[in-house]
């Protein structure tokens, strides 16, 4: 997990967390965070053994399937445990690069 305001790179954060990254940098009010970055994701399906190129609608079916029935790393797991959040956390998925010239909005 890496801190909200080290997040400045689309490509690993999505365009969200990188933006948020820079208003914050900027000094703008941004409620600060953690965020995951693409790798730790990539760690999550290793782990499950899931195959991220499906190649018709049946195997996305069977990645949606895995990835909401994937268990956690365990050294991911040991870092959310260890955050102090208080009493509110919010979480938000998002696609790196799900706005572009092909698609828009795709959250």
């Amino acid at each position: 997990m890496i801190p909200l305001l080290e997040a400045s790179d689309p490509r690993r954060f999505g365009g969200k967390a990188s933006s948020l990254a820079r208003l914050l940098a900027a000094g703008l009010p941004v409620p600060d965070g953690v965020v995951l970055p693409i790798e730790e994701f990539h760690a999550f399906a290793r782990f499950n053994h899931l195959d991220l190129r499906p190649r018709d609608s049946g195997q996305v079916e069977v990645l949606r399937l895995g990835i909401l029935a994937g268990r956690i790393p365990p050294e991911l797991g040991a870092a959310l445990r260890g955050l102090t959040l208080g009493d509110r956390l919010v979480v938000r998925s998002s696609a790196i690069e799900e706005d572009g010239r092909e698609r828009s909005f795709a959250g």
